[in-house]
């Protein structure tokens, strides 16, 4: 029996016990999360034939109970907010809503806008250098030569970008958060005229121009995550939770989604991608959305015997950052980017969030590390976001970007288990960024 429509089905269902269990809310963690399987798993099952899918029983189960653990996690600390905010355990900050909209002195955006120029050029020219290690002599795109010996490779030291400079680039990304942050507060929610913010913009292009340079879609598509979660936390907050989705918003989600895959296809090419090449629209589309659904079940019929060391696939950066001090050896397979699966008209290396967990910790490890995650969001999004409903800070505005930051997590479950980019050691300072950045330019400086 192929358990392929099993899946489909078991995740509709799970989808409306998300919705029912985690107040009704469109974009809690756990209807997040449910609603991307659903759509990849769907891609899956539009490809049944040309994949050769046979589902297996096991890969159903896994990744249906591994669902329903991340929703009944969520659920749980939802029932508990509500019970000590009926109890008034929660003191409610008694500032009402007002317009509100956020000024940063010309100065500030004139001095960041230099530093992302300046930066940018180091980026490129050390990207340059690279290229050239790896044959670049001008013709072509540079990019391709880079991806290829940077990230494909990446054996040597000189094939990375400078230690010293990629700190630096951190700036120029968590800058772009900020500015994006800003121009939806300030069009978006409180209607201020476009053209006095299309600096923020500029800062926005910056950062994704420097993604773009690392060869990375994802770094972009973060930022299309980004806008959806804090435009929705932004009118929540602005209404003190009292708004609810419309049709009209629901129209733009859609409309930003078939926009956004088709993108995808077609910039694949000019930053290294050949994934794309002989694939039609369809084929490539179906193969970056559903893939890993069909991964995860090669995976769990044939799972490599790999020693990669207690969480050496979820937490890489981690061990990384001990290796290079010395105090762990690691294993070779413990590699951020995993092994392709190859059959007939299919070839990936992503197996969806649950493939990483399950190979360190195994069956019950998966579960209480699905536990953990679902934690986070739960917490971040029913104890603190909502519990500031009435609130607007400086706090609550960290609060929201930092949460729509990490919320890559969730909506792109259904491809990674990114708890190997984001639990790393550059976390605390990925944080700290967000505060000083955003505290810099919010914050009046007089000169005597």
């Amino acid at each position: 029996m192929n358990y392929i429509y099993i899946l489909l089905l078991t995740e509709i269902i799970l989808l409306v016990i998300a919705f029912i269990a985690c107040g009704r809310d469109i974009m809690s963690p756990s209807v997040v999360m449910v609603g991307v399987f659903l759509i990849a798993t769907i891609f899956a099952v539009l490809n049944v034939e040309n994949w050769n899918i046979e589902y297996s029983f096991s890969a159903y189960i896994l990744l249906s109970t591994g669902l329903g653990v991340f929703i009944f996690t969520e659920s749980f600390f939802y029932v508990v907010s509500a019970l000590l905010e009926g109890k008034k355990t929660y003191r409610r900050i008694s500032i009402e809503t007002e317009q509100r909209i956020i000024k940063v002195q010309y100065w500030k955006l004139f001095a960041l806008i230099i530093y992302c120029i300046i930066f940018l050029y180091m980026q490129y020219k050390d990207e340059l250098r690279i290229a050239a290690g790896a044959g670049f002599n001008g013709s072509g795109n540079f990019i391709t030569y880079y991806r290829n010996a940077a990230i494909i490779d990446g054996s040597l030291p000189e094939q990375q970008i400078n230690g010293i400079l990629r700190q630096f680039l951190k700036v120029i990304t968590i800058s772009g958060y900020i500015a994006l942050f800003i121009f939806i507060n300030n069009v978006i929610i409180y209607r201020d005229k476009i053209l006095k913010n299309i600096v923020y913009l500029l800062i926005v292009f910056f950062a994704c121009i420097r993604a773009f340079m690392e060869a990375s879609r994802l770094d972009i598509l973060k930022y299309l995550i980004y806008t959806v979660v804090v435009t929705y936390i932004l009118l929540k907050r602005k209404s003190k939770w009292q708004w609810n989705i419309n049709m009209k918003l629901i129209k733009y989600g859609i409309l930003i989604f078939l926009v956004t895959l088709p993108a995808f296809y077609f910039i694949s090419g000019s930053i290294g991608r050949t994934t794309q090449q002989g694939k039609s629209m369809f084929e490539y589309l179906s193969l970056y959305v559903g893939s890993g659904i069909n991964a995860f079940d090669l995976y769990v019929k044939n799972s490599p015997d790999i020693a990669s060391g207690w969480g050496g696939e979820c937490f890489t950066g981690i061990q990384g950052f001990f290796e290079r001090w010395g105090l762990i050896e690691r294993a070779e397979v413990s590699s951020g980017i995993l092994g392709f699966v190859e059959t007939e008209n299919f070839r990936t290396n992503v197996y969806t969030f649950f493939r990483r967990p399950l190979h360190d910790f195994g069956v019950l490890g998966m579960y209480f590390f699905t536990m953990f995650v679902s934690s986070i969001f739960a917490v971040m999004y029913h104890f603190i976001l909502r519990q500031k409903k009435a609130g607007i800070s400086i706090s609550s505005d960290l609060y929201i970007m930092i949460y729509g930051y990490l919320f890559m997590w969730i909506a792109c479950s259904f491809m990674e288990q990114y708890s190997f980019t984001i639990l790393t050691p550059s976390l605390p300072l990925i944080f700290a960024l967000f505060y000083i950045i955003y505290w810099g330019l919010t914050t009046k400086f007089r000169w005597n």
